[in-house]
């Protein structure tokens, strides 16, 4: 595959990735989420840490949070969304800048691949902002509240924080 089509793969499958993540990104921050990718419930819809429905139950309801860890929980998530947001504009101003390069006749490769390395190095970036904030979160719950997690996630019910 020549250099220009690479390039145009990488970049299609960036911008997919970036569409992705700008969607999951903006449904965290609008709190469409509890940031993991679960669509929020209104407390009236949950049946409490003892449901055997987990499907229809946040993480945050189903392992029983107690006010105090919500709090917590929620400014580990906005410190997690902000540098993710931070990241994420690093990563769209690279992709722009190698979309414009590869729009010249002759681009340099050297250019190519500084710029594509800035770019893997934002998206490892943002994954271990996701993972620092998994663990973190992760912390904050007692080994109780991380085994009923565990059970969560094991039931297919949504992939937030990781299994234990």
């Amino acid at each position: 595959m020549s250099i220009g089509k690479a390039a145009l793969v990488s970049g299609c499958a960036v911008i997919l990735w970036l569409a992705l993540t700008y969607i999951l990104f903006e449904k965290v921050t609008t709190g469409q989420t509890h940031g993991c990718g679960k669509p929020s419930e209104s407390p009236a819809s949950s049946n409490g840490p003892n449901a055997t429905e987990t499907s229809r139950q946040s993480w945050e309801d189903y392992v029983a949070l107690t006010p105090e860890q919500r709090e917590r929980v929620a400014r580990i998530e906005k410190e997690r969304n902000e540098a993710w947001e931070a990241l994420s504009k690093k990563l769209e101003k690279a992709q722009a800048e190698l979309d414009q390069l590869m729009q010249e006749s002759s681009p340099r490769l050297g250019s190519v691949r500084t710029l594509v390395k800035k770019m893997a190095e934002c998206q490892a970036d943002m994954q271990m902002a996701k993972f620092e904030g998994i663990i973190k979160i992760r912390q904050v719950l007692t080994k109780e509240q991380r085994e009923r997690l565990n059970k969560w996630l094991a039931e297919g019910s949504g992939g937030c924080c990781g299994k234990e």
